[in-house]
C-alpha cells in the first residue's frame, strides 16, 4: 500500500542516506505539518504576544516606557511611509485594542479574587513612585473615588460624532466633563477630583489628549493637536507609537467605561496631516 504519501513503486524509497526520496527528481520532500500542530504552534504565537501585551501595559502605568521618560522624537534618516487601506487601519486598531482590553479584563478579575471588588483603577497595583506617569508629578496614578459625586443627568450618554469646538465646552467647568483619546471620546463627570478646576488634570477636560500621549509630553500646549498617525515612519516607529495610543486607549475604557462618542476630526483621520516629524529629513507619502 501506499507509504509516507506516495504510491507504492513511485519513487518514495529511502535514498543513499535511509531519507524518503521525492517521486520527481530534483524535488526535496515536504514535512506535513498537522492540523494539531498548526493550532499548537498558533496558540503559542498568541501567548507570546498576550505576554507582551500584559509587559507593556505594566509599563505603561508605571511611566516606564522611553517615551515617557525621554519624548517621541523619530529617528534619524530618510523615510518612506506606505499609507495603509481602510481596512488595514480598522483592523489594526481593532487588534491591538483587543489585546490591551484582554490585559485590563484580567487585572479586574484578579483584583476581584483578592478584595472582592474590581478596584477604582488599573494603577492601583502599583506605589505611588512607581505609578509617576508622563510629565505629571505623582499623575497617572491611583486616587480614591470620592464619595457623594453629584453626577450629570446626561452622565455616559451617547453623544455621537462631535466636533472639537463642541468637546472644549465640556471643560473643567462644565458638570459634564469629556476627553477624547485618540478620537475617542470618553465621560470623566465622576471624577471631578482629577478632572475638576482644582484636579491634577484639570487642563485635560474638553480636549483631545492624544498627541501628549504620542510625544510622551503630556502638557496643554499638546492638547488638541489632531494628526495622522498613520503617516509616521519608519513602520516599527509608527507600529510603536499606535500600539502605545491604543493602550491608553483601552485604559480609558477600562476606568471611564466605554466610549460616549467619537471625535467627528478623527472620522477622516487620512485627511488630517502627518505629525511632527521630529529629527526627520525627505520624508514622502505614498
Amino acid at each position: 500500500g501506499p507509504i509516507g504519501g506516495w504510491p507504492a513503486g513511485g519513487g518514495g524509497g529511502g535514498g543513499a542516506d535511509g531519507v524518503a526520496e521525492h517521486p520527481c527528481p530534483g524535488q526535496k520532500m515536504v514535512k506535513r505539518v498537522s492540523y494539531l500542530q498548526k493550532v499548537k504552534e498558533e496558540r503559542a504565537r498568541q501567548d507570546a504576544k498576550a505576554k507582551e501585551l500584559a509587559g507593556y501595559v505594566d509599563d505603561m502605568l508605571a511611566g516606564r516606557l522611553p517615551e515617557q521618560q525621554k519624548g517621541g522624537g523619530q529617528p534619524k534618516g530618510n523615510m518612506l511611509i506606505k499609507m495603509p487601506s481602510p481596512y488595514e487601519r480598522v483592523n489594526t486598531r481593532k487588534i491591538m485594542l483587543e489585546g490591551f482590553r484582554d490585559q485590563y479584563r484580567k487585572i479586574a478579575k484578579q483584583s476581584n479574587r483578592l478584595e472582592g471588588s474590581i478596584p477604582s483603577t488599573a494603577t492601583e497595583q502599583y506605589s505611588v513612585k512607581e505609578s509617576e506617569g508622563l510629565s505629571i508629578k505623582d499623575g497617572h496614578r491611583h486616587m480614591p473615588r470620592p464619595k457623594d459625586v453629584q453626577l450629570p443627568k446626561d452622565f455616559r450618554k451617547f453623544v455621537g460624532s462631535m466636533p472639537l469646538q463642541k468637546l472644549t465646552q465640556h471643560d473643567c467647568n462644565n458638570q459634564r466633563k469629556l476627553v477624547s483619546v485618540y478620537g475617542d471620546i470618553f465621560d470623566v463627570s465622576d471624577r471631578p477630583d482629577k478632572y475638576g478646576a482644582d484636579g491634577p488634570y484639570g487642563w485635560m477636560s474638553g480636549h483631545d489628549l492624544t498627541w501628549g500621549f504620542v510625544s510622551g509630553k503630556d502638557i496643554p500646549e499638546q492638547n488638541d493637536q489632531l494628526y495622522d498617525m498613520w503617516k509616521m515612519a519608519p513602520d516599527d516607529f509608527r507600529e510603536k507609537k499606535l500600539h502605545g495610543l491604543l493602550a491608553w486607549v483601552a485604559f480609558y475604557e477600562h476606568e471611564y467605561g466605554k466610549p460616549v462618542g467619537r471625535l467627528k476630526e478623527y472620522e477622516k483621520e487620512a485627511g488630517l496631516k502627518g505629525p511632527p516629524m521630529e529629527e526627520a529629513e525627505d520624508c514622502c507619502i505614498m
